[in-house]
């Protein structure tokens, strides 16, 4: 099968494409510089010229809290590059694949969410309407665990290792067309704590000799207060 992904070079993207290589798909990842996906006729000429199985959208807008102080970027790297790549699907009769988060769930609970959440939302739901498929992801990074200094004990989510998710998403994104389903929940088999999750694979990681225990204890010693959890049903 032929692959054409918007975001090869981003955290999924390096570990996504060998996946793909390795279980005998072609993969085309262009850098940004070769496609920019907020250009319409640049993402129509490519995928003209690629001919591609399938289209996976793995690029957006990654700074969360960055969002807030520039929405309009973060709709156009997240919102505007889905839009054209439905149009240039449409056009050449390709399979559009996104690859969502797991923080639009604060959105659809009616929690309080930024725009990171809401633009992810809006692009994932522009998928779906256009009979594309998406997959809501929920994973952490060795770069997100190098910062931490605490962990909590009672948030709970289905999190994992993003090397743990890549297989997942290779297998959902590759599955026959009457077997993929077009929504998705893909991350741990079970909800963990940040403090389980990092104590599986690095026992002895400062950030756990302080681990919080509630939410009013975050709070009363001056920490910020963690997210309700992003448990879900999976699919």
């Amino acid at each position: 099968m032929r692959f054409l992904l918007s975001g090869g070079s981003g955290r999924l993207g390096r570990l996504f494409v060998p996946w793909l290589e390795q279980q005998g798909h072609e993969a085309f990842a262009p850098s940004r510089a070769a496609l920019d996906w907020s250009c319409p006729d640049s993402v129509m000429a490519a995928v003209t010229a690629q001919k591609p199985d399938r289209i996976v959208m793995l690029a957006a807008w990654t700074d969360v809290s960055g969002a807030q102080a520039q929405p309009a970027a973060c709709v156009r790297d997240t919102v505007l590059t889905t839009q054209h790549a439905i149009a240039a699907a449409k056009a050449n009769s390709v399979s559009l694949l996104y690859v969502s988060t797991d923080y639009v769930h604060a959105v659809l609970r009616q929690d309080t969410a930024g725009v990171y959440a809401a633009a992810k939302l809006v692009a994932e739901q522009m998928v779906l309407l256009a009979n594309g498929h998406v997959a809501r992801v929920a994973f952490t990074t060795p770069e997100q665990v190098a910062e931490w200094r605490w962990v909590n004990d009672y948030s709970k989510a289905n999190r994992c290792w993003v090397e743990d998710l890549i297989p997942m998403l290779g297998l959902w994104a590759s599955f026959p067309t009457h077997q993929l389903q077009q929504l998705v929940n893909l991350g741990g088999p079970h909800p963990v704590t940040p403090a389980e999750l990092l104590a599986s694979r690095h026992p002895d990681h400062p950030a756990l000799r302080r681990v919080i225990a509630s939410q009013a204890e975050a709070i009363a010693i001056g920490l910020p207060a963690q997210p309700h959890d992003t448990c879900w049903r999976k699919l």
